[in-house]
């Protein structure tokens, strides 16, 4: 399915808006997923409220929300972002704990809490959308056996091609133990011990040879699209993007891909706090959720949500069930508590 043409339409609204007053300003990641949160969430929210909304973006993290609420003077009153964020920031009392009980039930009349997929609630963010780690691949580059799962990155004997990394632990090092033959619910627990993650990186010292590493997803997909490598790891919108709109001939795998999913949060001291709250039960509704994934491959954060979305889109999803099948959850209290020390050992192995 071939993203709506929405880009231009909501340029010239957000352009409009921009001149006009302002009652609730909305952060996104930008383009493509900005645009569908203005179709999705934004213009049918006001188009029976006297308000208007003016979309931003930016690149996550935290540091603008930390300097808005430390100054006092909140411009942002709703962003995405990822759980990280919605945990770090809730402990430093920088987001709005958010009334769960008030979330609209599902579909069928399941309550919220349940309709939620497990771990996409926080104390202080919303679950909005799941996407996944996968692995992505070019099959001219593999005549007799494909891929199909994202642990045959490390497996040099059947696939002694060139491999695409990102350049970060998170995701890298949970998949190496994976295909090391640890039980996908102790993956945490060996990755707490230094002697864990070097267990880990001997995974990835075995394809070090053939192995390119990259800094960000648009740059591994566009290694693949040029030849450079024949698969790599990265996140199943981006894939999607290129196979869609770009007619890439790449296949994905979606044994083992490691999903999350990004959280609505609201800084604290938003001057318009109701309104905020009030966007993000309506945005994380299951009918906007579905809406949503109709314009993005993006699974509903909400199980009933499921029912509204277009059924070509479905194989797209992190949680269609063939893709979901031995999907892993990724464990954002784990990388709270022990990611500098383990991205410090990622970072002095990357540099040796």
């Amino acid at each position: 399915m071939k993203y709506p043409m929405i880009l231009a339409s909501v340029a010239l609204g957000l352009a409009a808006g921009s001149a006009a007053a302002r009652d609730l300003v909305v952060v996104g990641w930008g383009g493509a997923h900005s645009a569908a949160m203005e179709k999705a969430f934004n213009q049918p929210f006001t188009a029976d409220r006297d308000i208007t909304i003016q979309m931003e973006s930016y690149t996550g993290g935290l540091a603008q929300v930390m300097a808005q609420v430390e100054s006092n003077n909140i411009q942002w009153h709703v962003l995405e972002a990822n759980p990280p964020e919605a945990a770090i920031g809730c402990d430093n009392d920088l987001l709005e704990p958010f009334p769960l009980e008030t979330l609209p039930p599902g579909l069928d009349g399941t309550p919220a809490a349940e309709d939620f997929y497990p771990g996409t609630l926080h104390e202080c963010g919303v679950g909005s959308a799941i996407y996944s780690w996968l692995l992505a691949y070019d099959p001219k580059f593999f005549p007799d056996a494909e891929p199909t799962s994202v642990t045959d990155l490390f497996d040099r004997d059947r696939f002694p091609v060139r491999r695409g990394f990102l350049k970060a632990a998170r995701g890298t090092l949970e998949l190496a133990l994976i295909s090391d033959g640890v039980a996908k619910d102790q993956i945490y627990e060996v990755l707490k011990t230094p002697e864990g993650v070097e267990r880990a990186l001997a995974v990835l010292d075995r394809v070090r040879d053939l192995s390119v590493w990259y800094d960000t997803s648009a740059q591994g997909t566009q290694l693949l699209a040029d030849g450079e490598v024949a698969m790599t790891i990265g996140h199943n919108g981006r894939f999607h993007a290129a196979i869609e709109q770009e007619n890439q001939p790449f296949k994905l795998a979606w044994g083992d891909q490691m999903w999350t999913t990004g959280m609505m949060i609201v800084p604290r001291g938003t001057p318009v706090l109701d309104l905020a709250f009030d966007y993000v039960r309506f945005a994380q509704s299951a009918e906007s959720q579905a809406a949503f994934a109709n314009l993005m491959p993006y699974a509903p954060a909400r199980q009933s949500a499921m029912a509204l979305v277009d059924p070509e889109m479905h194989p797209y999803l992190s949680t269609y069930e063939p893709n979901f099948a031995t999907a892993v959850k990724h464990d954002t209290d784990f990388w709270t508590e022990y990611g500098d020390l383990v991205n410090e050992q990622f970072s002095n192995w990357l540099s040796r």
